[in-house]
Formats: C-alpha cells, structure tokens, sequence
C-alpha cells in the first residue's frame, strides 16, 4: 500500500488539532502495516522541525513553480491548478496509489484513490456571520472542500456529528463516509502532588478565541458572575491578545482579573488543567474538541456548551449550557464552583478518555484505506 500525504497543514499550522492528527498517526500506520510506505509533500515555508517521523515516511518537497511564472499578477490565478500539475507529474503513475490531503487539496489527473478529511464545517455554518470581511479566505476554503469531496473516494470525518453537517450540506452517500475519532496527547494524566485548596483559584479557558468560540460570551459572563472576585480568568494558547480583545477586557474591567499564556507547552498546558478549578469549552461549534479529552483525562470539572460533537465526546461529563446563553453559563460556573474537583463527573471523565487513543485513531484510518483497495 503506497499513501501520498499532501502536508500543506504544516504550512499553516505546526502544533495545531489537525497537524497533532498526522503527527500522531502516520509513524502508527506504519507500524500497523508492514507494507505501507507513505511520501509526505512537505511545501516551502513550512515546518520541518514538526513532521512525523518514520523510516517508511519519507519526506518529499514540493518543486516551487511561482519564480518560473512571471508577472505574479498575471499568473497568480492561475497558480494553484500549476503547483498541482507539477506535483502530478513529479509523483509519476498515481495508479494503485492513495492520496490523502491534510487540508482541503486535491490532485488532477489521478488514477487512484482519493480520502478526505473532514474536520468541521465552520465557515459554511458562519460565512456570512463572522467573515462578513474575509469572505475571500471562506469562500476559497470552501471552494476548495467542495471540489475535494466531490472527488472523495472516503470521506473520514472526525465524529458523527461532523459527518452529519456533511450529511446535511452536500449530500454525500453515506456508504462514502466513516467516523473515526480523535484522541489526547497521553501527556496530559491526572498529577501527584497538587493541592488546589493552597493556590489562587482561577478557571481556564484553552486555544484559539475564534468568534464561532464565543470567548466573548464568557468574558461577558464572567464580568457579571458574582464569583469573579474570588477565582480568576486565566487563557492559555491562542496567541496574543487582538486589540478588540484588550478594550473588551478593559470595557469589561478585568484588566486585573483575566490573564493569557499566548503559548504554552504541553507541560504547561498539564499542569493548568490540573490546578484549574474547571475548565470551560463554549464553542457555539466543532468537529470535535481535543481540550475536552485533556481536561478531563487532568481530572479537571468541564463546563461546555450543549453542542453536538461535546455530547458526542463526553457524554455526560460536563456541566452543559445552551450555546451564547449568559445566564445558563452563570448558573454553570456556580455549580462547578461549588461541586469542586473531586466529583462522580471528573471520576467519570478520568474513565471515559481511555476510549480514546491515537492508536485507535490509526487503526481506524488503516481499516478506511483498507476498505478501497
């Protein structure tokens, strides 16, 4: 079995959801299966220092075409269907092989088969609530996704109701969809050693603050939780702070009681899931939401919105609020602050996450392509 990877998400992302995907499961796919090879097409500008690793992976660059086209603004519409011709004709005979996109790319000219990822469908749902400005950045991802799924052999979305959005928006057969789910890094355990009841209570929110995220409903909530002056706010990952977020924490006034680790390391990350009083996933969407697993594998109470990918995933485990309802979310952060830590919920959780495991999520990949030879 030959698989060709197109990694353009580590162009775009290094330690991201989908890049931990690929990280994780390709060196497992080749343990799984003897007779796999995998070529990994890395692109310029990427991430090197991240790729996955594996004597039956081997990395393969991408020939940059852009410098032999010129003027750029003539050819720059043009650039994409070249950089796939010249891929096409670099891999040589694509029959009996699969090609598997990281993000949303598709080859022309291909006589094998095809298997696509689909992780969530958010700028369908939002296109024109949240990008009203970045239309073209939406527009092209989902031009992109539309002419990849229809070229889909296998389409593996990251959980059910993931393939239902697929389902529902562009009506593919379900006979050409599975799930299989994702998993956490086995980095993030239950410690030794921490007592909350000694250190400043704080609750945590963790990633990107996307608008979809709602992270401005919980700053909202949080202004006006009677709670706020005795357990702070602390965001790990996500980057810096936008400058509409500093004047909405300033408007807000919890310049004093909301603080951010633009990065953090899985250590790190660890070690605040397992101090925080509980964690809090207000996303009004997902595919499927990593945060949720590490939380509760940290042995963390965990409040999220009643979506459903996080019903999906935790079942029961979370304190569940309607999504963008800031009184539900108030009533929330009362409950968990008061239940604390050690709870039949975070018992629960600590069982329900060994479900999950990259090992799992590669097996399932291996039987997909499987089923297509």
């Amino acid at each position: 079995m030959e698989l060709i990877v197109d990694g353009i998400i580590y162009l775009y992302q290094k330690y991201g959801g989908i890049s931990q995907l690929y990280t994780e499961i390709l060196p497992r796919l080749c343990e799984l299966e003897p007779e796999l090879t995998i070529t990994l097409l890395t692109h310029p500008n990427g991430s090197p220092d991240c790729l996955p690793q594996h004597e039956r992976i081997i990395h393969q660059s991408i020939p940059t075409v852009y410098r032999f086209f010129r003027p750029h603004r003539f050819w720059n519409p043009y650039y994409s269907q070249i950089c796939q011709l010249a891929v096409r004709a670099f891999l040589g005979r694509s029959k009996r092989k699969t090609w598997l996109s990281t993000y949303y790319t598709s080859p022309i000219f291909w006589a094998g088969s095809q298997v696509l990822v689909a992780y969530d469908f958010i700028y369908e749902k939002y296109q024109t609530v949240y990008w009203q400005n970045e239309l073209s950045e939406a527009d092209e991802t989902i031009r992109n996704k539309t002419i990849a799924i229809s070229k889909a052999d296998l389409v593996i979305c990251i959980s059910e109701a993931t393939r239902q959005d697929l389902l529902g928006l562009y009506h593919v057969p379900i006979q050409k969809t599975t799930v299989v789910h994702l998993a956490h890094k086995s980095s993030f355990i239950l410690m030794d050693g921490i007592s909350n009841e000694q250190k400043d209570k704080f609750i945590l929110y963790v990633g990107n603050r996307y608008k979809y995220k709602d992270f401005d409903l919980l700053l909202r909530s949080y202004a006006n939780w009677s709670g706020r002056f005795e357990i702070a706010l602390i965001c790990a990952g996500g980057g810096e702070w936008t400058d509409l977020e500093e004047q909405s924490i300033i408007h807000y006034g919890l310049d004093k009681r909301v603080s951010l680790f633009p990065q953090v390391d899985d250590l790190h990350l660890c070690t605040l899931y397992n101090e925080a009083s509980f964690f809090i996933f207000p996303s009004q969407s997902e595919g499927f939401g990593i945060p949720l697993l590490e939380a509760m594998a940290c042995g963390c109470p965990v409040i999220a919105s009643r979506i459903p990918s996080s019903i999906e995933i935790a079942g029961d485990v979370p304190i569940y609020f309607t999504p963008g309802n800031m009184d539900e979310l108030m009533v929330a952060m009362d409950q968990a602050a008061g239940e604390g830590r050690a709870t039949p919920r975070t018992t629960e959780g600590l069982a329900l996450v060994h479900q999950y495991s990259w090992e799992k999520t590669a097996h399932g990949f291996l039987d997909a392509f499987r089923s297509l030879v």
